[in-house]
């Protein structure tokens, strides 16, 4: 089924009191939401916002996190070097690429796995995309292109990761790698995050100096934003989606007031919606008449039967297979001495 966005309920984010806007870059299964604010990273859990913070860091920013809340990302030293981190259980740990002047940790999945970019590295070091597994860094390989240049934003359970080389996205499958143009126009497009369905959120540039949010699904770029003024400049981003296909992101409507502030800017969530049941069709039998002629037919006859003149449709497949509840219940009572499911 191809991917719909008007299916999408765009909901602003205000939890956030005195802080700015956040930028949000990931949300989970659970629906916990990570991003920055300022110099600060945040996060948003159960409506409540706390503080991300890198212990000496002047700036902190959480990138990715997984469904056991461990949050990756990166921060800026006292110095203004850039480093990765995990914050996971309470602790932040440091994480850099050996030999790399910057390291950029962007996302991380159930797994543990973690993926990251390296810039200004050494002699030992080349700069491009990175994996952490099992307590070690190692390049992101490419079957038959050894020099491919990745620059990884997300992975999902299964080990796919996506992001940006060059003017084009990608999707990198066990090794092979798929390549995406913008289909809107000859600027950049950034594939930001993957769910366990495979759909890709991210963001392009319609035409220069522009944005918008997008979902790519079975091979197509679908953009998708919050409602917005057409009377001047919008941009939105769209930076994280879960497996329940929940969007976030920013708006910005690029207009300022009087004193030079921007106006309308806010992060969001986008949820898809909740499809309504069909309402039940009448009933085909009025099954209180029904109940009613077959007591008057056994007070007359003896016997239990239904009217010849009544059609009653065959029953549906039940939706518990009884036999099979009741023998467990029964195999729970001959070792426990007790009824129970």
């Amino acid at each position: 089924m191809a991917f719909d966005p008007s299916n999408y309920t765009f909901t602003k984010l205000t939890q956030f009191g005195d802080y700015d806007p956040p930028t949000l870059y990931d949300i989970n299964n659970k629906g916990e939401i990570i991003g920055e604010t300022g110099v600060k990273g945040i996060l948003l859990r159960n409506g409540v916002v706390t503080d991300v913070i890198v212990p000496g860091a002047v700036r902190t920013i959480p990138q990715g996190i997984n469904d056991k809340g461990d949050i990756v990302g990166t921060y800026t030293d006292p110095d203004f070097s850039l480093h990765g981190f995990l914050y996971s259980q309470g602790d932040y740990t440091q994480l850099d690429i050996p030999g790399a002047g910057r390291t950029d940790v962007t996302g991380i999945n159930n797994r543990g796995q973690i993926v990251a970019f390296a810039a200004d590295g050494g002699t030992a070091t080349e700069p491009g995309g990175y994996i952490y597994e099992k307590g070690e860094w190692s390049k992101i390989e490419v079957i038959n292109d050894p020099d491919a240049f990745l620059v990884p934003d997300g992975i999902n359970n299964r080990g796919v990761i996506v992001g940006s080389t060059s003017n084009e996205a990608f999707v990198l499958e066990g090794g092979q790698l798929t390549l995406v143009d913008n289909p809107l126009s000859e600027f950049y497009i950034d594939f930001r995050d993957i769910n366990n369905q495979g759909q890709v959120a991210g963001t392009l540039a319609p035409f220069a100096r522009s944005s918008s949010g997008f979902v790519y699904d079975d091979g197509e770029v679908t953009t998708i934003g919050p409602p917005r003024p057409t009377d001047r400049p919008t941009q939105w981003t769209i930076n994280g989606i879960n497996d329940a296909g929940a969007l976030v992101g920013n708006f910005d409507n690029r207009f300022r007031d009087e004193q030079g502030d921007p106006t309308g800017n806010y992060a969001f969530i986008a949820t898809p919606k909740v499809a309504q049941p069909p309402k039940p069709a009448q009933p085909a039998v009025d099954w209180n008449e029904l109940a009613a002629r077959v007591e008057a037919n056994f007070a007359a006859t003896g016997k239990w039967f239904i009217p010849d003149d009544i059609s009653v449709p065959e029953p549906a497949e039940p939706a518990v297979d009884w036999n099979a509840l009741a023998a467990q219940v029964e195999a729970n009572f001959a070792a426990t001495g007790k009824w129970f499911l």
